[in-house]
């Protein structure tokens, strides 16, 4: 007889916007090399700056608008878009490339990210969240 299976996923509370861990390789390894988990930014709140030495980011944004900054190594603003389903874009992000999210929406702003590998602080470099707003 087939199974099914109820996996509980992990919630990580952020009083920006909570993380929410749904699959990562040790668990899913026939269906991962690395992790799927959902970001959410609260209206008007800034979750920035961050970028992986060793991974490539993808970034879909799944409800609500929210706005992606990107900065190269010398911390120049390269990218600069509004994101939501409406839009159907989403953005892969090679490693040393320095990124930051705004909520638009003041209803739900969420981002489904998948990383190519598996969560590791000493793998991520950040920076504060000065600089996000355009002066």
């Amino acid at each position: 007889m087939k199974k099914i299976y109820l996996e509980e996923y992990r919630r990580i509370q952020n009083p920006k916007g909570n993380i929410y861990k749904f699959m990562e390789t040790c668990k899913f390894p026939k269906h991962l090399k690395g992790e799927i988990y959902m970001s959410q930014i609260k209206f008007n709140e800034i979750k920035a700056w961050r970028r992986h030495k060793l991974y490539e980011a993808i970034f879909i944004v799944v409800s609500g608008i929210v706005q992606l900054k990107c900065m190269n190594k010398d911390k120049n603003l390269i990218f600069k878009e509004e994101l939501s389903l409406d839009s159907r874009n989403l953005v892969r992000l090679d490693p040393y490339i320095w990124y930051g999210f705004k909520g638009l929406s003041k209803s739900e702003n969420s981002i489904l990210v998948l990383i190519n590998g598996s969560h590791d602080e000493t793998e991520i470099e950040r920076l504060n969240n000065e600089d996000f707003e355009e002066k």
